[in-house]
């Protein structure tokens, strides 16, 4: 026995590790590959020696690719969060941030100004136009968060709050299909632009307050891996043990609402990663245990999302390929093998 426990943990370590030197390797080579060459010495130059580097490769270095590699390890993170929570409190294993309606919620708040209002991101005002697109996106991801969590004291039933979030996420989306009718052509292009997704639209100064929400949101999840585990078992099983499922079911709300607020507001409505890393990181590591699985969701949806944000900025692209394209098609494997998993059992 205790030589299988030492086995284990060499091999936990093994896969630690490998992940770490992952993630490393993916944020580095999205630094170094993009449709402009750039060599190692310039890369270092631009991030260590400013002095010696110039004008042009500091923007695309620090300017450009870091802050959208920042982004996506922040988004990735945050969706794979969100996923587990989704999926642990309603024991649903479809749960994604997009089920609820709250990526819903956001996408309304966007198409209100896109839309509607007519702001448009290629306009002379692209900056104030993008910060109000995300401030408005926000407030109404946060709207339907409240919703939900005014449902959860309604109702004692997960499935009738499920149900609701459902049916929530069609209405909404019926009404920004609505609003496309009514928009000109500049304006639904934009508009389907911020739909694929899109990492690479945060300046530097955007970062701190999108990294301080997406901390937030993820440090308030790891503070929860004792009743999701015990949540694990049933919600029968966590109320003996003192935890009060529909309570829990709050807080899990709220933080996977202010996650999917500040995701999708900032980056549009990213497909998938939330809903494959949960699963990804299970059948890798072998565990259910909340405490590993969370920080390890965290670690990997900042992995994919960084190897997704490379695709879409190989060179000879033309122009910057959709977020959502490449999620989409790193995804399908997985499902359809997810899903032939599932089928054996």
């Amino acid at each position: 026995m205790p030589y299988n426990n030492i086995h284990v943990g060499n091999q936990n370590v093994i896969k630690w590790g490998g992940s770490l030197f992952l993630f490393s390797l993916l944020f580095f080579s999205n630094l170094v590959i993009g449709s402009t060459s750039l060599s190692l010495s310039q890369i270092f130059d631009a991030l260590f020696n400013q002095g010696t580097s110039d004008v042009v490769t500091h923007f695309i270095v620090v300017e450009t690719r870091l802050p959208a590699a920042a982004t996506a390890t922040l988004a990735g993170g945050s969706l794979a969060v969100i996923g587990l929570l989704l999926q642990a409190s309603f024991h649903n294993p479809l749960a994604d941030p997009g089920l609820l309606g709250v990526s819903g919620g956001a996408s309304l708040g966007a198409a209100i100004c896109i839309l509607l209002i007519g702001i448009n991101y290629s306009s002379a005002e692209a900056a104030i136009g993008f910060s109000v697109t995300i401030l408005s996106a926000f407030i109404g991801a946060i709207i339907v968060t409240l919703l939900l969590f005014l449902c959860n004291k309604l109702f004692k039933n997960s499935l009738i709050l499920l149900l609701f979030g459902v049916l929530l996420s069609y209405t909404l989306n019926a009404i920004v299909t609505m609003l496309n009718f009514q928009a000109s052509a500049d304006n639904l292009r934009s508009f389907f632009s911020w739909q694929m997704g899109d990492f690479s639209s945060l300046t530097l100064s955007d970062l701190p307050i999108f990294a301080l929400l997406s901390f937030a949101g993820c440090l308030l999840a790891l503070t929860q891996t004792k009743p999701l585990n015990l949540l694990r078992m049933g919600d029968d099983y966590a109320r003996n043990t003192g935890i009060h499922a529909r309570s829990f079911r709050a807080i899990t709300l709220l933080v996977a609402g202010l996650l999917t607020a500040t995701v999708t507001a900032f980056c549009g409505p990213i497909a998938y990663i939330g809903l494959v890393t949960p699963h990804f990181t299970r059948i890798l590591f072998h565990t259910s245990d909340y405490r590993s699985l969370l920080p390890l969701s965290i670690l990997w949806g900042g992995s994919i999302a960084l190897l997704c944000n490379l695709i879409s900025s190989l060179p000879g692209a033309n122009g910057l390929i959709p977020i959502n394209t490449t999620s989409s098609i790193l995804s399908l494997p997985f499902l359809i093998l997810l899903l032939l998993r599932w089928s054996k059992k």
